[in-house]
């Protein structure tokens, strides 16, 4: 006769009489199987660690926005503003991102007189800006990242390709990561929740900017 003891897996099984010494050799041989179990168990996991990690570098630079490269730089300007034109194209000509010259974008002046309130006719002038821009790079290559910028944006430009591939964990852990704002410590309430005075952006970046610029307009 005999009785089963169990602590969450069944170990072995004794005499119910306790009059001898026990057989400790179901205790020792189910302990070894519980070593090589989970050995084994450890060695697959890693085996599946290491396939996904494999998948993600090869699958990577294809989910949109996933790879690092900034394929464009597209500045909005108005065609009167002749000496901010030549301010930006100076300042990036000093550090600029190799192999890509700026595009720009005539910026737009609101043909109304009577401008959302929230916003006022300069700020509703930007935002039309950023849309005609926007909207361009809703038809360029989803796996590419582009740079906008404003015509007062300034700075090192040729320093963003390696912040970008400093996001790469972040975008990995993140995918829905794909627009980077770049310049400015103003907070408003509304729209982007700040300023756009340059920013890197995806295709499905400027959709996502595009349906919240619109949506405070």
């Amino acid at each position: 006769m005999t009785q089963l003891v169990e602590k969450r897996h069944v170990l072995c099984s004794f005499p119910e009489r306790d009059d001898g010494p026990h057989d400790t050799k179901p205790i020792i041989h189910n302990i070894k199987f519980g070593i090589r179990a989970t050995r084994d168990n450890a060695i697959c996991g890693l085996a599946a660690l290491l396939l996904m990690i494999l998948l993600l570098g090869v699958m990577w630079p294809s989910v949109p926005g996933g790879g690092a490269e900034i394929a464009g730089v597209l500045y909005i300007n108005l065609d009167r503003s002749v000496v901010r034109r030549e301010r930006f194209l100076c300042d990036y000509a000093r550090h600029p991102i190799a192999g890509l010259t700026p595009v720009r974008f005539p910026g737009i002046i609101p043909n109304t007189v009577d401008p959302p309130p929230r916003i006022g006719y300069g700020m509703l002038g930007a935002a039309l800006g950023h849309l005609s821009v926007l909207n361009h790079i809703m038809q360029l290559d989803p796996n590419k990242w582009y740079l906008v910028c404003e015509d007062d944006a300034s700075g090192r430009f040729s320093d963003l390709p390696a912040l970008l591939q400093k996001t790469t964990r972040q975008r990995l852990l993140m995918p829905e990561i794909n627009v980077i704002n770049l310049y400015t410590h103003w907070h408003v309430p509304y729209g982007m929740g700040t300023r756009t005075t340059a920013y890197l952006v995806t295709p499905d970046g400027a959709r996502w900017m595009e349906h919240v610029i619109l949506s405070t307009l």
